[in-house]
């Protein structure tokens, strides 16, 4: 079991991302996110723990998103972690406002790193949107012409943080705060 905390994008990102998973899935390459459980995001930060404390994770993720204003994105490029769980992304821009996000959400939750997965690490971080996991090298090879395809760069607008509860083939939202005022714009 693992949790994660993701910036949610505005509902025209969002809409474009959905789209793109969908073209996947009309051509034979289901994205296992293409269900109402998955939203588009950009992941801040994935913790391997059986049990988080919720109740003092909840407190700090409040206090970091009433710290900041809705911010402009850019997902850019198409790219693959090839590695085991074979991750085909959409890679978000890494401007200097994304990575002090990054960074400033990082400082904020220092009680939990030792449960952070190396990934997503201040230093380590690829920001990405995920559109497809879990496929043969032969699968993400075929999926590349529908991805070619797509509509980029998607210019959209971070509008809130949540807490979700994750594992392979589920994912089930704890929280959801929305970004209001504060030091980044």
């Amino acid at each position: 079991m693992a949790f994660a905390v993701e910036l949610y994008f505005d509902d025209a990102a969002e809409t474009a991302v959905r789209h793109i998973w969908q073209s996947l899935t009309d051509n034979g390459h289901a994205s296992p996110l293409l269900n109402d459980a998955f939203t588009p995001h950009i992941s801040l930060a994935v913790y391997d723990t059986p049990a988080l404390e919720q109740p003092l994770f909840n407190h700090n993720l409040a206090e970091f998103a009433q710290g900041l204003r809705p911010f402009p994105f850019r997902l850019s490029h198409i790219g693959i972690f090839a590695t085991a769980e074979s991750v085909v992304f959409l890679g978000a821009t890494a401007t200097p406002q994304l990575l002090t996000v990054h960074k400033q959400f990082h400082e904020q939750m220092t009680t939990f790193a030792s449960m952070l997965r190396p990934y997503y690490a201040p230093g380590n971080w690829v920001p990405h949107c995920t559109i497809t996991y879990g496929e043969t090298a032969v699968a993400v090879s075929a999926a590349f012409p529908i991805l070619y395809k797509a509509s980029l760069p998607i210019n959209g607008r971070i509008q809130s943080v949540g807490l979700v509860q994750v594992s392979p083939t589920h994912v089930k939202e704890l929280k959801k705060h929305p970004l209001s005022k504060g030091k980044t714009s």
